[in-house]
């Protein structure tokens, strides 16, 4: 039952996902807009602390690859880099 319950829930996020991703310029943006919300919302990012750093966000990226996110080292680094500068320690400069 909570297994179906966990399941459910990831499908209602992927369904609404790319509404709350912060838009940017950042390539990363799009893919991640493409790639991470097809398991899940985008709430997870907004979930994370916006001291998280680079290195943090990439390796949850990667992570997300042994759950089926295909995703390219390439990529990655991008959505990494997007990730760290829209909810994470890297917020741009006004």
């Amino acid at each position: 039952m909570k297994i179906f319950a966990i399941l459910m829930l990831l499908l209602a996020g992927a369904a609404s996902a790319n509404e709350t991703y912060k838009p940017s310029t950042l390539p990363g943006y799009q893919l991640a807009v493409n790639s991470c919300t097809r398991c899940h919302s985008a709430q997870f990012a907004e979930m994370q602390s916006p001291s998280t750093p680079r290195a943090e966000w990439e390796a949850t990226v990667k992570k997300m690859r042994k759950f089926g996110a295909q995703v390219s080292d390439e990529d990655v680094l991008a959505i990494a880099e997007y990730l760290a500068q829209a909810y994470g320690a890297e917020k741009p400069k006004p």
